[in-house]
């Protein structure tokens, strides 16, 4: 692992985002034996279709032109073009003013860590942390072969031959299976209370057959958060990370998409920022950090979104998306802040050939966790 330290942040604004509902996404069917089980029914979403600008040109535009400002920036992005100012020692990271502080104190998770070394997703943490049943997603192993040890209950089912699930680190990790020709395969969570801000942060590796879906739409989810339920369910906002097919290849760019607080449907996804190609990325690791912050009142328009990623060999993150000046305001029934979401989801193109993502070291926080 990279030993260098650095710490991205971009400042500059970001597009208009949609909302999607996920009717016919259930959390748990227990009728499928291995991996759990998805109704037979297509995502109902009101996906818009693929807009003009899909090819993964950056909204925001190039810094052509531009005139970084490092002034009193020792690290980190300029907050005029997003241009590196410099990076820190070993053993230090770059906080939101450009400056190097301790990275122990700064990217240590405060309420949750999960390495899946326990083999065992049934128990709630001392924050009230719990994951919710397994759908098409399981704790497995290679020791040595491949071996499911955990769906929904302990369990001990060899895989297939062939395939490799060695976890990032550890012995253990989390499976997300998608039989070819199928679109479902996600893991839901409640963080056990409510918070303004919240990070995340964990590993995926890209599978090693991936290659983007063709059926239109081509977004697939990657990530959602929300206050009170998910989408048009609830009354409080939502924020769903999505991949969409770039042009004609096989490769993925992401978008964001998000509903406001009491807004009865959302607007387009935005950004369109490179994200997985293939066959290159096949069976690589990404570190992947997420943030949400809650408005601070009603008709404050100060809610904010990031996403950031770097590859296992990077020794840097980079700033994948961002939303602000949005309405992240509480629903009026609380609760007050960010309390439940999903990893993964539903894939609208599905895969032509039986795809697995695996994911490790899944961090909650409080606290920021976007430096190494």
């Amino acid at each position: 692992m990279p030993v260098a330290v650095a710490c991205v942040l971009l400042a500059a604004a970001a597009g208009c985002a949609s909302t999607e509902g996920d009717e016919g996404t259930p959390w748990f069917d227990p009728g499928d034996a291995e991996g759990g089980s998805t109704s037979a029914a297509s995502d109902t979403d009101d996906d818009p279709p693929e807009p003009a600008g899909s090819s993964g040109s950056d909204a925001r535009g190039s810094s052509g032109g531009c005139e970084p400002d490092c002034s009193g920036r020792a690290c980190g992005g300029d907050p005029v073009c997003g241009v590196a100012c410099g990076s820190c020692e070993d053993g230090q990271s770059c906080d939101e003013s450009g400056a190097c502080v301790d990275a122990a104190a700064q990217c240590a998770a405060n309420l949750f860590v999960d390495t899946f070394e326990t083999a065992d997703m049934s128990m709630s943490s001392r924050d009230g942390f719990a994951w919710a049943g397994n759908n098409r997603t399981s704790v497995v192993t290679m020791a040595p072969g491949p071996v499911v040890v955990y769906d929904n209950e302990s369990v001990e089912i060899e895989g297939p031959q062939g395939v490799d699930w060695t976890a990032f680190e550890g012995e253990h990790s989390l499976r997300f299976r998608y039989p070819a020709g199928d679109f479902m395969s996600e893991q839901r969570f409640d963080m056990g209370g409510a918070y303004p801000e919240i990070w995340i942060r964990y590993w995926l590796r890209v599978p090693e057959s991936f290659a983007h879906g063709t059926a239109s739409p081509t977004n697939n989810k990657f990530f959602a958060l929300w206050m009170d339920d998910y989408s048009q369910h609830g009354d409080g906002p939502t924020i769903v990370w999505n991949f969409w097919r770039q042009d004609d290849t096989n490769d993925s760019v992401f978008t964001y998409s998000l509903a406001e607080t009491a807004q009865a449907s959302g607007s387009h996804h935005a950004e369109y920022r490179d994200f997985i190609r293939s066959p290159e990325d096949q069976g690589r690791w990404m570190q992947v950090v997420l943030y949400a912050k809650m408005s601070t009142g009603p008709e404050a328009m100060d809610g904010e979104s990031r996403i950031w990623r770097r590859w296992e060999d990077e020794d840097a993150f980079t700033l994948i998306a961002e939303t602000t000046g949005k309405d992240f305001s509480p629903p009026p029934e609380g609760p007050q802040g960010w309390h439940a979401g999903y990893i993964m989801g539903w894939s609208n193109p599905g895969y032509d050939e039986n795809t697995e993502w695996l994911l490790d070291r899944f961090e909650l926080s409080t606290e920021r966790l976007d430096c190494l």
